[in-house]
């Protein structure tokens, strides 16, 4: 099957950072304790928005984004050479620490991702906030 793939931190940020906004929730698994790659209602996390459907299985929840289990699946979508473990660990906990609900919140959580990482911020032009001065 044919899937997505990402070649920089630069196409992750841009292809996760609107999906996660337009989603406006955390990824919860049932019950609403444990963040999750796929949650109910088909919420995604930012690294579950990343691992292909035919990839994907439940054994995979509560495991870190630098895990083997999750770096395999990644393996098939991601093809930079960058050392992305700490990336995605990071892009993942802008989602998951988001508890405030706040959009604007969310919105602040990826400015600093994109800045602590040197990325292009343009895509975060999109939601209509204005950025907090770097």
């Amino acid at each position: 099957m044919t899937h997505k793939t990402f070649s920089s931190r630069q196409e992750i940020f841009d292809y996760v950072t609107p999906l996660l906004f337009a989603q406006g929730e955390r990824s919860m698994l049932e019950g609403g304790t444990t963040c999750a790659y796929r949650g109910v209602d088909g919420m995604r996390c930012a690294v579950g928005f990343l691992i292909p459907d035919e990839l994907y299985s439940y054994g995979l929840e509560g495991k870190s984004a630098m895990d083997v289990d999750i770096t395999k699946r990644l393996n098939n979508v991601i093809t930079t050479d960058d050392d992305l473990g700490l990336f995605l660990t990071d892009l993942q906990d802008v989602h998951d620490g988001w508890t405030s609900g706040e959009k604007a919140d969310l919105f602040y959580r990826f400015q600093n991702l994109a800045i602590n990482y040197k990325l292009d911020r343009t895509v975060l032009s999109s939601f209509g906030m204005v950025e907090n001065p770097a």
